[in-house]
């Protein structure tokens, strides 16, 4: 059995991260199941969740089309807001048939790899508002009431969102987090896994077969090792391979406004080396009613040949008109993920009746204006809120 475990890619900070775990996907020694443990984006507002789950949308098409089975647990990244909806439960709506995702309570999954092996996946989120020794407690319970006395135990494997007591930061600090209750690692020991895998600090870390993943990319809390876990079954036991990200760990962010910044982003694009330019991973952000489309695409082409990585977004809650949606067929391929550019409806129109092939057209359709609608309602509420406030002003002058 052939586990990949990775936590922490606080999308789309680390796309290029996700580029390698798309690749060991589809390399020819994929893995069986593959498990994240949490913090799939920066939870930093509507552009930056349509992106993140762009990519994972494509992350999780792949390993469907494949039949490899996952489970993700939610972090503490999150959105925030009474209407906020986490990530993981904005993808909830699809329903894939191989992707689990645990969103507020523990839960234990039961799945069988490509191989017909059988396991048990104890999947422990992260909560704002109820202690981590009591989602372990409930997770040791639930794993208890499936595991038959009689029947031969199949393998445990736990994941989890958790703070362990006395974890290390990437320069060897111990993470102080006064704000967080912490669980000893003798707490996740006895809950009964066989191995279990953590996210939420970002410096990779193991306590016999209890380790942190580490985040997928360096990013900018003072994290170093960044990377994932591949972890064999072997009869003499667990085997541990560590592996690194991609050399595109450098992040830089522009926002566009107008040309004049664009005419200085390609005089920076030009002036990099050709080893720091592949390290690096940029993203492009521009106002959608600016209207400069060419100069736009310019840059994006011209970032795509030269950079690690390239993430693009619009401040606003529709995608960015140049090289996506209907031309991503026509766009140049990024070095990372192959659909960066796409609509997700596209993705979901293109794909989602192979994954529910006993759905009626109209449930696919259903479906996909369900996931228009999680994906957008957050940044649709605040823009609607944004014009009655305006228009109310707009009503008060002409009194």
């Amino acid at each position: 059995m052939r586990i990949l475990a990775f936590a922490d890619a606080h999308l789309p900070t680390s796309s290029g991260g996700v580029g390698d775990i798309l690749r060991e996907i589809t390399g020819p020694t994929p893995p069986d199941i593959v498990l994240f443990c949490g913090d799939l984006t920066r939870g930093s507002g509507p552009v930056i969740e349509y992106e993140a789950l762009k990519e994972t949308l494509a992350l999780m098409m792949e390993m469907e089309r494949r039949e490899i089975p996952s489970v993700w647990v939610e972090g503490n990244h999150r959105p925030k807001g009474d209407e906020a909806i986490p990530p993981l439960g904005a993808l909830q709506a699809l329903r894939l048939r191989y992707s689990h995702l645990v969103v507020e309570e523990p839960a234990v999954i039961p799945l069988q790899t490509p191989k017909g092996e059988s396991l048990l996946v104890l999947a422990i989120p992260y909560h704002p508002n109820r202690p981590q020794h009591e989602l372990l407690d409930e997770g040791r319970s639930l794993l208890r009431a499936q595991l038959k006395p009689k029947q031969k135990r199949p393998v445990v494997v736990g994941i989890g969102h958790l703070t362990i007591d006395g974890a290390r930061c990437g320069k060897g600090l111990v993470i102080p987090m006064p704000y967080e209750e912490k669980v000893k690692v003798e707490e996740v020991e006895n809950v009964g896994c066989d191995i279990f895998f953590l996210g939420h600090i970002h410096f990779p870390q193991k306590w016999g077969n209890v380790a942190y993943c580490g985040a997928l990319e360096n990013l900018r809390w003072g994290d170093c090792g960044a990377g994932y876990w591949v972890v064999e079954k072997t009869p003499q036991g667990w085997r541990w391979k560590r592996r690194h990200s991609s050399k595109a760990t450098l992040y830089r962010e522009i926002q566009i406004d107008h040309k004049e910044q664009v005419e200085q982003a390609l005089r920076w694009l030009h002036s990099l080396s050709p080893e720091r330019a592949q390290r690096t991973n940029l993203r492009i952000s521009f106002p959608l009613e600016w209207g400069g489309e060419e100069e736009i695409e310019e840059l994006i082409q011209t970032a795509q040949k030269t950079l690690g990585g390239v993430i693009v977004a619009s401040n606003n809650s529709a995608p960015p008109p140049t090289g996506q949606g209907g031309d991503t067929k026509e766009a140049t391929p990024p070095k990372t993920l192959g659909l960066w550019g796409g609509n997700p409806e596209d993705l979901l129109q293109a794909h989602l009746p192979n994954y529910a092939p006993n759905a009626s057209p109209e449930e696919l359709e259903a479906l996909i204006k369900l996931f228009r609608e999680v994906v957008y309602s957050s940044p649709n509420s605040r823009r609607r809120k944004k014009e009655e406030r305006e228009n109310g002003e707009k009503g008060g002058n002409n009194e």
